[in-house]
């Protein structure tokens, strides 16, 4: 008999075959016997499952009894006849919008001289009229005809050259722009931006602080004529002003 006490301390293995029905699926199972130094030494469980086949993905139409299939609810009827209105001149804007954006070289009815006499109302997601007294016109009035080159050089002829329209988003408090239109461009100071209103326009007043009044912010030209410096320092001058008067600062951001 060997006495070796080496042999003695070490613990083998113990896999043990077993009955189907008392595990399931599983021929043998695993004791927590260590051999020699190893802690978690043993054989895995088996599984004598066969492996499931991966469900085959249709590429095709979903069957109408699928559950997890979209279903498309039907247009709904507007309640109102103010809603009814509104969703129809939603649907001639973009209508619009496209034409003017995209179908410029099909000689289109919405062209640079119809988008001038309208704005996009964020609120409403619509054109509205830059006249209120006129309504929105979204069809080519009787013997409508293409501008010609002539017409569209008479009607930029008192646009600023070189000049690029003001954005609603890129105005700034205390900046001081020229007006895109007319024959000596005025220069006006902006006072408020309004950037949350729907309405693109801003307020602005003449450099002697008179005739304050609101314009479309796309009306100015988008050149900055005076310095970072002096906006900020008519800005400081502005807010303390508003503290004599007991009043917070407002710009309209």
């Amino acid at each position: 008999m060997n006495e070796n006490p080496q042999v003695q301390e070490q613990v083998t293995k113990v896999v043990t075959p077993i009955k189907q029905e008392e595990v399931d699926d599983w021929g043998f199972y695993e004791t927590d016997s260590p051999i020699g130094e190893q802690e978690n030494s043993g054989l895995r469980k088996c599984s004598t499952k066969e492996p499931e086949e991966p469900k085959k993905r249709s590429w095709g139409v979903p069957s109408p009894d699928d559950p997890k299939r979209r279903k498309w609810a039907a247009p709904r009827t507007p309640a109102t006849e103010e809603e009814r209105i509104r969703i129809e001149e939603s649907e001639k804007s973009y209508a619009a919008w496209r034409a003017y954006e995209y179908e410029s070289d099909k000689l289109s009815f919405f062209d640079e001289r119809w988008i001038r006499t309208v704005y996009w109302d964020r609120d409403a997601n619509s054109y509205k009229p830059r006249d209120p007294s006129k309504p929105v016109v979204w069809n080519p009035p009787e013997g409508w005809k293409p501008e010609t080159e002539e017409e569209r050089a008479e009607r930029t002829k008192f646009y600023y050259p070189g000049g690029t329209r003001l954005y609603h988003s890129d105005a700034l408090p205390g900046a001081i722009y020229r007006f895109f239109e007319g024959p000596d461009y005025p220069k006006v100071r902006v006072t408020h931006t309004f950037r949350g209103n729907g309405i693109p326009h801003v307020l602005v007043r003449d450099l002697d602080g008179s005739n304050k009044r609101f314009v479309l912010a796309d009306e100015l030209e988008a050149t900055k004529l005076n310095s970072a410096r002096s906006r900020k320092n008519w800005i400081k001058r502005q807010k303390s002003i508003a503290r004599k008067n007991g009043v917070a600062p407002d710009f309209g951001y």
